[in-house]
């Protein structure tokens, strides 16, 4: 019998059965953590727009979609960009390093615009239909609106950035103002 063997054998039943369950979970942890995705907050998101980097937001900008709370994603936004941007609007959404695993292979984006003022967007409504989602038997149809352009009028907006894997997404809310 091995020394180690001889000290847990001393071991009352109660305290072997703690000790194999703290063996056990140990072992169990790393499957049993969720990844730091997981909140679908944006944390494996990370968004450049026009070459600046996307922030966490301070009390003070917290402060600012206060009042643009009858937007639904307002309270999404964890994060903005500092600086006013203007021009064509260049996006770039990347998946942080480490998070590989949580989105799975052929990851692509989906960026949404949500006004939070009023601006004369210019887009054109796009129809389609989802064969594999049906009622009363007929492929139901969507509509959805697309900017025509990358160019956005002045005002304040949230970018809605979703990466999606083969076995994962998720989506990083950014507050900005164009000018």
């Amino acid at each position: 019998m091995t020394n180690l063997a001889r000290i847990v054998s001393s071991f009352s039943f109660v305290t072997r059965a703690v000790l194999l369950g703290v063996l056990v979970l140990g072992l169990a942890a790393p499957s049993l953590a969720k990844p730091k995705c997981f909140p679908r907050e944006g944390r494996c998101v990370q968004v450049t727009v026009n070459g600046q980097a996307a922030v966490k937001m301070t009390k003070k900008e917290r402060r600012q979609l206060e009042r643009f709370e009858t937007s639904p994603y307002a309270d999404d936004a964890t994060v903005w960009i500092r600086e006013p941007v203007s021009g064509e609007l260049e996006v770039l959404a990347q998946q942080v390093t480490g998070s590989d695993a949580w989105f799975g292979a052929g990851v692509s984006s989906d960026i949404g615009v949500v006004p939070l003022e009023q601006v004369d967007l210019d887009v054109s409504r796009r129809e389609s239909s989802a064969s594999s989602v049906r009622a009363g038997g007929q492929a139901l149809r969507t509509e959805r609106l697309e900017l025509n352009s990358n160019v956005l009028p002045a005002g304040l907006y949230l970018l809605r950035v979703t990466l999606r894997g083969s076995d994962n997404w998720d989506r990083a809310t950014v507050f900005l103002r164009v000018e």
